[in-house]
């Protein structure tokens, strides 16, 4: 199997002032076979961050690259995602490959257009370091309504060795405004806070439990207008009020 790559994502505020810090000094990590029924069908990864203070967006890309997605880090909170096994050079060898990129902001700083410009840039890069130059998906009008805005699909179904395993699943944000939705699953414990950007797709992998069941669901979403200036301290405040 290939090895976990992990680049070094700054600790930056973009207009404030920027400090470096490893990737192992900032977060702490974890990955954890998964199986369905008794297939290995791949992992759950594990991320939080050491310190209890300001929030970090990381980003990722898995596999050969085909998508990536955005989620907001909470201090104190831990966050899973899955990644499914893919035959992705049709060798028959089931692997997984992962990059991932955070950015750590302060309480003080504030959403703008020039961070979600820089999200974007960064699902570009994590997709390119996989080997795909497409840079980041915009916004397209997927199979299930979610919302008025956003919109979702099952777009592929994974199977690992003829053992079904997962979905790659797509969800588009096709409004000028920052959606934050917390996504729950019932193979994670806990939840992944989605960082829908404006006029964004995005792709991740929900994988099914080892019991097989599959599916997914939203503790609700925060909308946020670029325009007021938000701050990272109250966009984790409208999460903790809006229960998400």
């Amino acid at each position: 199997m290939k090895g976990l790559g992990i680049f070094l994502g700054l600790l930056t505020t973009l207009f404030s002032t920027v400090v470096l810090a490893g990737f192992d000094d900032t977060y702490e990590k974890y990955v954890n076979d998964q199986y369905v029924f008794s297939e290995k069908t791949g992992i759950k990864y594990s991320i939080s961050l050491k310190e209890q203070r300001g929030a970090a967006v990381c980003t990722v890309a898995l596999n050969d690259g085909y998508g990536a997605f955005s989620f907001l880090l909470l201090p104190g909170k831990e966050t899973d995602f899955d990644v499914i096994y893919e035959d992705y050079e049709g060798d028959s060898d089931y692997e997984y490959e992962l990059e991932i990129a955070c950015d750590r902001y302060y309480d003080s700083d504030r959403l703008s257009e020039a961070k979600i410009e820089f999200w974007k840039e960064a699902q570009a890069e994590v997709r390119a370091r996989l080997g795909e130059n497409g840079g980041y998906h915009s916004a397209r009008n997927l199979e299930e309504e979610w919302s008025e805005n956003i919109s979702f699909e099952e777009n592929h179904k994974l199977s690992v060795n003829e053992q079904g395993a997962g979905y790659i699943v797509r969800m588009s944000n096709a409004a000028e405004k920052l959606y934050i939705c917390g996504i729950d699953t019932d193979n994670t414990s806990d939840t992944l806070y989605l960082v829908l950007m404006p006029d964004n797709m995005q792709t991740f992998h929900i994988m099914a439990d080892k019991k097989g069941n599959f599916g997914f669901s939203t503790t609700g979403c925060s909308v946020f207008s670029l325009d007021l200036g938000y701050t990272i301290k109250e966009v984790k405040q409208r999460l903790i009020d809006n229960s998400i």
